[in-house]
C-alpha cells in the first residue's frame, strides 16, 4: 500500500507524521510505499535517509480546499496513493471534511465526522455533557474575545492560554495574560481559550479507534519532563485501569473513529480525572508506542486495509526521552523539495 502522510516537522515542537513513519517502516519495513505530504520544503522529518519513498509539497487544505484534492489527484496517479494519515491539529478537520472525496478517488483514511471534531475543540470541550465526557471532570474554561479584554481582570491566576485548535502556554500575572491572549487575536483568532490550572499528575494517552467508536488498543504515557508550550519530552509508560477506562468511554460517547491523544490531569488532592484536551490525531510521541508493544500506525493501516486487528497490550515501566538530531542532506535533494515541490528516494 502506498501511504501519505503529514506533520513531518521535527524540531522544538515536533508533531507525530515523523513517529508515524518510523513506526511504519518498524512493523512493515519496505513492504509499503511512504508518501510525505508536506506544507513546506523546511519539514525536517522529509530528509531523514531511508525513511520516505517519495514526497510532495501539497497546498495547506483551509487555505486552497479545491487545490488541495486536485493535487492529492495528481499524486494519486504518480504513486498509487491508497492512504493518507494526517498528523496536525490543523489538517485533520480539512481531512475529515474531504473524506468522502477523498474515498471517491481511491484514498482513505479514518477520521472522525466533522461534528465530531467540532465538539472537541478546545473552546468546547467543556461544553461536552455528562452523557459524551467518559465521566471526565473538566477545568475551567473561559473563552475570550477581543471584545471581552476587560474580563482577563477576573481570570484566576496562574493559567493556561490556548489556541483554539494548538498550542497552549502558561500565564503567571495579569501583564503576562493579557499578553499572550492578545497575541493569540492578533494572529486572526475569533478567540483564546483559558483553562485553569489543575495540580496533579499529567498523562497523555495515544489509542486508535475503530470504525463503530471502540477503543482497539491504547498507550498511557506519565509525563515527566514537558517544554514550554506542552509538548512530553520525557515520560513513562504507565498501566491505570481507571484512565483506560475513562478513555475508552469517552472515545465511546463521543463516538470517535481513528487517531486520538487524550491530554489528562489525575487532581493530587482527589484522585478525579480532569480531561484537559483532545487532540484528533496520534500523539508526538508515537513512535514510543510501538517500542513498548502496542504499533498503532500499523494497526489503522491493517484496519483501513480490511483486516482483522486484534488489541496490543503496553508493556509499563518503559522511559520515553526524546533528544534533538541533526538530519543531514544535500543542496540538491533540498533544490529539488523546495523548487519543484517533488522529491523521490526510489
Amino acid at each position: 500500500m502506498n501511504i501519505g502522510i503529514t506533520g513531518l516537522f521535527t524540531g522544538n515542537d515536533p508533531v507525530a507524521g515523523w513517529g508515524v513513519a518510523r513506526c511504519l517502516r518498524a512493523h512493515h519495513g519496505q513492504c509499503h510505499r511512504l508518501v510525505g505530504l508536506a506544507y513546506g520544503p523546511l519539514e525536517s522529518g522529509l530528509y531523514e535517509n531511508g525513511l520516505l519513498d517519495k514526497a510532495f509539497q501539497i497546498p495547506f487544505p483551509e487555505q486552497d480546499p479545491e487545490g488541495f484534492v486536485r493535487r492529492l489527484g495528481q499524486i494519486m496517479e504518480n504513486t498509487g496513493l491508497a492512504a493518507v494519515i494526517p498528523n496536525l491539529d490543523t489538517d485533520v478537520p480539512c481531512f475529515a471534511d474531504k473524506a468522502a472525496v477523498l474515498e471517491q478517488m481511491g484514498i482513505s483514511t479514518l477520521l472522525p465526522a466533522k461534528a465530531v471534531l467540532e465538539s472537541v475543540r478546545k473552546d468546547r470541550l467543556a461544553g461536552l455533557g455528562p452523557d459524551h465526557c467518559g465521566g471526565f471532570a473538566f477545568p475551567r474554561t473561559t473563552v475570550v474575545a477581543r471584545s471581552d479584554m476587560q474580563g482577563l481582570k477576573k481570570i484566576a491566576l496562574p493559567c493556561i492560554v490556548k489556541h483554539p485548535l494548538r498550542g497552549a502556554r502558561r500565564a503567571d500575572s495579569a501583564d503576562e495574560l493579557r499578553f499572550r491572549v492578545k497575541a493569540l487575536l492578533d494572529e486572526g483568532n475569533e478567540a483564546a481559550v483559558i483553562q485553569e490550572i489543575v495540580e496533579g499528575e499529567e498523562f497523555s494517552v495515544g489509542a486508535l479507534a475503530g470504525r463503530t467508536g471502540q477503543a482497539l488498543s491504547l498507550v498511557m504515557l506519565k509525563k515527566m519532563l514537558t517544554a514550554g508550550n506542552g509538548t512530553t519530552w520525557m515520560g513513562i509508560c504507565v498501566e491505570d485501569r481507571g484512565l483506560e477506562r475513562h478513555v475508552g468511554d469517552l472515545i465511546r460517547d463521543v463516538g470517535w473513529k481513528g487517531p486520538i491523544d487524550v491530554e489528562v490531569i489525575r487532581r493530587e488532592k482527589d484522585g478525579r480525572y480532569y480531561l484537559i484536551e483532545i487532540n484528533p490525531r496520534f500523539p508526538g510521541w508515537v513512535s514510543f508506542c510501538a517500542q513498548v508493544g502496542v504499533n498503532l500506525p500499523a494497526m489503522l493501516i491493517d484496519l483501513l486495509a480490511g483486516q482483522a486487528v486484534a488489541p496490543q497490550s503496553a508493556s509499563a515501566g518503559e522511559v520515553f526521552v526524546r533528544r534533538a538530531i541533526d538530519i543531514v542532506t544535500d543542496i540538491n535533494t533540498f533544490g529539488m523539495m523546495a523548487l519543484t515541490g517533488e522529491m523521490d528516494n526510489e
